[in-house]
């Protein structure tokens, strides 16, 4: 059986005494607060006002003041950081952009030089007048008409004879010709194009640098209205060689296109060139 620990008399007696004490001060209204435990020293003034600058200093050490406000350190180091990150992202966006940008041009600056050497090698076909029978057909129907007979139609044709030439620096392929002579007062807005037969296109299709192909002859259709005869000697109407030629280059170009558009008028200089751009399309 464990006995209990002996305590010495004197300390019950100071124990005792000190519990009084206590109940007085209590009843007096001196003392406020639980009795003192048995064996605990209370703490003193100077340790308690000790502690709470120990607290202080450490509350202090986690804040500081910025203008006026009491914000905490490693809040504000997280947002600071935040910020830091989010500006540096910023400028690895912006270098990027800035660099692919400079790439966009630089290829598109490779292109543009690559198109130009294609172009100025590439094969670029031109059309040349060779010989026409216009001038002299008109002057033999007239002079054989009487000034009755503007109703009747006339035997024979207009006769057109041209060159396709090669001013390019690589051989074309032609592809297709289309041509015709026609009678208007004015061009159409747009052309309307019939395509030769293939029988019909030059043997010489294949025309290198500096090339071009024998003559290739285009005839209008027969029994022209002397009404149009005459209008055209009078300069009221004209008469107009009109084609296009696709061909193809060896430099890889596909279906390029040479539009022509040639006006007689009767003055002396027989056909000569018309530029109306809808005409005279080149690709």
């Amino acid at each position: 059986m464990v006995q209990a620990p002996e305590i010495p008399a004197q300390h019950e007696t100071n124990s005792a005494l000190k519990r009084q004490e206590a109940r007085s001060a209590d009843a007096r209204g001196e003392h406020v607060g639980p009795l003192p435990i048995e064996g605990v020293q209370p703490k003193s003034k100077d340790e308690i006002s000790e502690k709470d600058r120990d607290d202080s200093a450490d509350e202090a050490s986690e804040f500081w003041v910025i203008i006026g406000h009491r914000l905490k350190i490693t809040d504000s180091l997280l947002v600071i950081f935040t910020l830091f990150l989010f500006f540096a992202t910023f400028a690895l966006w912006w270098s990027t952009h800035r660099l692919w940008k400079s790439g966009e041009k630089q290829i598109a600056i490779a292109k543009q030089s690559s198109d130009a050497l294609v172009a100025a090698e590439r094969a670029q076909l031109f059309i040349l007048m060779d010989y026409s029978n216009v001038e002299q057909k008109i002057r033999d129907w007239i002079g054989s008409c009487s000034v009755g007979d503007d109703g009747s139609h006339l035997a024979g044709s207009f006769h057109v004879s041209y060159w396709i030439k090669n001013f390019g620096k690589t051989p074309a392929v032609i592809k297709e010709i289309s041509h015709e002579i026609s009678f208007m007062t004015d061009l159409m807005p747009e052309p309307y194009y019939i395509a030769i037969p293939s029988s019909a296109l030059p043997s010489r299709y294949v025309i290198e640098a500096g090339g071009h192909t024998d003559p290739i002859a285009c005839q209008s259709t027969a029994n022209w209205p002397i009404g149009v005869v005459r209008g055209v000697a009078n300069r009221e109407c004209s008469i107009w060689f009109i084609g296009r030629v696709v061909y193809d280059d060896v430099m890889g170009g596909k279906n390029h296109e040479t539009g022509f558009v040639w006006r007689y008028r009767s003055d002396g200089q027989g056909f000569r060139r018309d530029y109306s751009d809808a005409y005279n399309k080149r690709t």
